[in-house]
């Protein structure tokens, strides 16, 4: 699905950016490749964040967006934070 999604992207990228129903679906493109990389094992969040972000550029009210960045940025930040903990009983 990954690859799909890029693909789709990647047409787009000569598309009518002023065409409302282009910046539309490459909200929903880049928030759907931003879910196939939280659900990659093991999962790439800063990549998710990114495509979030793009997705929220095209659409600010795209919901899914919010909640997957939001989601990576968790994760990221609990990554950090148990990192730093196990850093701490060393």
């Amino acid at each position: 699905a990954l690859t799909e999604y890029s693909k789709g992207l990647h047409a787009l990228t000569s598309a009518n950016t002023a065409d409302a129903a282009v910046t539309d679906l490459k909200s929903v493109l880049y928030s759907n490749r931003a879910a196939c990389h939280l659900s990659a094992t093991p999962p790439h969040h800063a990549l998710a964040i990114a495509d979030c972000t793009k997705a929220l550029e095209c659409n600010p009210r795209n919901v899914k967006a919010l909640f997957r960045r939001a989601s990576a940025y968790e994760a990221l930040s609990t990554s950090d934070s148990v990192a730093t903990r196990k850093q701490n009983l060393d």
